[in-house]
């Protein structure tokens, strides 16, 4: 609806109107005839103003009030009781992250190396809009045409909300594969730090998994699930983080693959593409395997990894006891170290033993058993009752039972030789020697220089990577992934990834800024800046975007950290 003004002796008679469609022919329907605007009386007002209300079109009655102030009418103005804002725009969060894109360049680096994605939109802008919104709101590509509506966004990019649809992202997500995703890692990490002005000392590696609705995707399989999904198809993800907790490269493997086949791989990439030599690498112990170690000591990588107490090291271990000195390193921990030479290196075995972790071992052990036991007094108690009355699928389950709790080894079963049946007994002597080593570990580091304490805290500082997992799959909404053809899953992988990467720049800048805040926090108290659509101005109404009020201390800090002044000032009017 909107006012019709119709000139007659010389004097505006208004009418609103509203257009219809008749076949071909388009008209204006009168919808209420309001008359001279000059000669109301206040009763008149009160009654033409409660008519146009009932109308219920909030922008007709901001119209209508402008047209009363242009006539001069005082009490014109909208009344408090009666203001609504009718575009709310979510921006401090927003523009937070796009200042992170714009310093970085990441949309100019993406589109460097990835063709348009379809229409007048480029790659670059479809992925920052995507990886802002795994940080801001995260949704599916179908409701991001809506969040992005209601967001500072179209000021910001120039994109109008209407060339945005779930068509466009999903064919973007296409081009984002690893001929193009790793040499745009590369510039925007190279980037990263020539802008931060560092360089990485470690690096931290480790995989995961992320399961799947559906089961189109040729790289789903069914493997070990970190997710404790079993029953879903899933993908394994290998992430790279340096020691400042920014993300540096990922990959995206089928599901069935373990970790230990993924180190080579990674390590080549991060030397031949990062160029990335001097960084201590660490990682667990899962990602331990021989053939690693000889690739790594091949390429001369420095780095820091947990190793299984398998043979070897238990001979090791038993060594460090009869002949060297334990250090006490802090309250309950002490270590002792080897020296040997492997592979033509020197290098340094750190042996471990935390009282708690003796305790929490031995209890997790006894748990166990007493699980399995309770199983298998069912199991016994299922073929006295015949439920169970075939001997080949009762030591299949049995073989199952002590296979899925990790007991094998501690529990010694007979089967009865005649009929269906089995006696079961812990094996005392397996776990007497178990209960040898409860309590140890065992970190090897190339880096001789390294004291005990340097190796330990280089080691548990692989938390960092272990909360960027958490974040990626809590916060950033990475698992359970409903895109299902394998460029979308990489395309999508990529798109968290780099949302993950913008976080971890702006943690970089508050933690340098020592604000002292977390960049949870601070996305929460950015999230209450908006940008709201008010003001009107000369005989034809214009929209201004207007900044909302700043309250607090966090909010003025976070505006000059992430330098939003500058945009504050272009938007506020």
């Amino acid at each position: 609806m909107f006012f019709k003004e119709s000139p007659s002796r010389g004097h505006p008679y208004y009418t609103v109107v509203q257009t219809e469609r008749y076949g071909k022919v388009i008209r204006h329907k009168k919808v209420l005839y309001i008359g001279r605007l000059d000669t109301l009386t206040p009763e008149k007002k009160e009654s033409l103003t409660k008519k146009i209300k009932e109308l219920g079109d909030y922008e007709l009655l901001l119209r209508y009030y402008k047209l009363l102030s242009i006539y001069g009418y005082k009490e014109a103005l909208i009344p408090i009781a009666e203001l609504s804002i009718p575009n709310l725009q979510d921006y401090g969060d927003i523009a937070a992250q796009h200042q992170i894109f714009k310093e970085l360049e990441i949309v100019k680096i993406i589109n460097v190396h990835t063709y348009k994605g379809g229409g007048k939109l480029d790659v670059g802008n479809l992925t920052e809009i995507m990886a802002i919104n795994r940080n801001s709101d995260p949704c599916s590509r179908r409701k991001i045409p809506i969040w992005y509506a209601n967001t500072a966004l179209p000021l910001l990019l120039g994109i109008k909300p209407s060339e945005l649809y779930g068509r466009i992202l999903l064919r973007a997500l296409t081009y984002l594969q690893e001929k193009n995703t790793i040499p745009i890692q590369r510039e925007i990490y190279n980037k990263i730090k020539r802008v931060f002005g560092y360089e990485p000392t470690k690096v931290y590696y480790d995989i995961t998994s992320t399961y799947f609705e559906g089961n189109c995707c040729s790289l789903a399989k069914y493997g070990y699930s970190s997710d404790k999904r079993k029953d879903k198809l899933q993908i394994v993800l290998g992430f790279v983080i340096d020691n400042e907790g920014i993300l540096i490269t990922h990959s995206v493997y089928e599901g069935n693959i373990v970790g230990i086949e993924t180190v080579e791989d990674m390590a080549e990439r991060l030397k031949k593409e990062f160029g990335i030599t001097e960084s201590v690498l660490v990682m667990d112990r899962g990602m331990t395997s021989t053939g690693n170690i000889k690739t790594l000591d091949a390429s001369k990588y420095k780095y820091v990894m947990a190793h299984k107490l398998n043979i070897p090291e238990k001979k090791l271990l038993e060594r460090t006891l009869e002949t060297e000195v334990w250090k006490e390193i802090e309250d309950d921990v002490k270590a002792a170290t080897v020296t040997i030479i492997e592979n033509d290196r020197h290098k340094k075995y750190l042996f471990v033993h935390k009282r708690q972790m003796e305790y929490d071992d031995h209890v997790y052990r006894e748990a166990q058993l007493s699980k399995v036991e309770v199983v298998l007094e069912k199991l016994i108690g299922s073929i006295r009752s015949k439920k169970v009355s075939a001997q080949d699928l009762v030591k299949e389950r049995v073989g199952h039972i002590l296979r899925e709790k990790e007991v094998m080894k501690f529990v010694e079963i007979e089967y009865t030789k005649k009929g269906v049946g089995f006696t079961y007994s812990r094996n005392k002597k397996a776990l007497q020697s178990a209960a040898k080593y409860d309590g140890y570990y065992v970190l090897c580091t190339t880096e001789e220089s390294m004291d005990a304490k340097e190796i330990i805290q280089t080691y548990r500082e692989r938390d960092l990577l272990e909360k960027a997992i958490r974040t990626l799959k809590s916060v950033l909404d990475l698992r359970p992934a409903y895109v299902y053809s394998d460029k979308c899953v990489r395309g999508y992988v990529f798109v968290c990834a780099l949302a993950y990467q913008v976080r971890s720049a702006m943690n970089y800048k508050l933690k340098k800024a020592n604000t002292g805040m977390s960049v949870d926090e601070a996305f929460e108290h950015l999230a209450k800046l908006k940008i709201v659509n008010l003001v009107f101005e000369g005989n034809k109404a214009k929209v201004f975007h207007k900044f909302s009020s700043v309250n607090g201390t966090e909010q003025k800090l976070l505006i000059e950290v992430f330098d939003l002044g500058t945009e504050i000032e272009a938007l506020t009017i």
